[in-house]
């Protein structure tokens, strides 16, 4: 007979405790038999999966600095399609874009933290273990987009915080 949950299931702080030590145990565990970390083809199929589901709006992916440039394309008249999954060489999705323009012109819009925008962090050594994951990815999706014979466009953060009006202008004007 199946189980059926009729009231909230609560877990006592007792209870929140001995999971928490549970999973310390499980994560010592796996780091003492070397197989912590994903394989790289599983970081693929989890990127793939990733960015089927950003494009299909399973998962909202859209930042507050993407809503600012979307406003100043559109007040340029410029077409778009926001969050368009990019499908690689094997007919899987292999990459989410922010913005593509005519076709074949990708605009990505880059955050200065995450991203580890050169001009504020010049030294690549000193990077915190999540922008070197974030550059890494990245590197990856533009060698992607190259393949697949997109044109890339970036814009970045701080350069739409000092005027997003010239920030896009100035990254479109090659296109013109």
């Amino acid at each position: 007979m199946p189980r059926v949950v009729t009231r909230r299931y609560v877990v006592s702080p007792a209870g929140r405790k001995a999971q928490k030590a549970a999973r310390k145990r499980a994560a010592a565990t796996r780091k003492k038999r070397g197989n912590y970390g994903h394989s790289d083809a599983t970081r693929q199929r989890l990127a793939e999966a990733t960015a089927r589901n950003i494009a299909s709006g399973k998962i909202a992916r859209v930042s507050k600095i993407e809503d600012v440039v979307a406003k100043e394309l559109s007040a340029l008249g410029v077409d778009y399609q926001r969050q368009v999954g990019i499908r690689g060489a094997h007919g899987r999705f292999a990459a989410c874009v922010d913005f593509l323009l005519a076709g074949s012109i990708v605009l990505e819009v880059n955050g200065t933290f995450w991203h580890a925008d050169p001009r504020f962090y010049p030294d690549r050594e000193r990077l915190a273990p999540a922008q070197l994951r974030t550059v890494e990815r990245y590197a990856r999706k533009i060698e992607m987009l190259r393949k697949a014979g997109l044109q890339l466009l970036e814009v970045w953060e701080a350069d739409l915080r000092k005027s997003p009006q010239h920030a896009v202008r100035e990254v479109l004007r090659g296109l013109v």
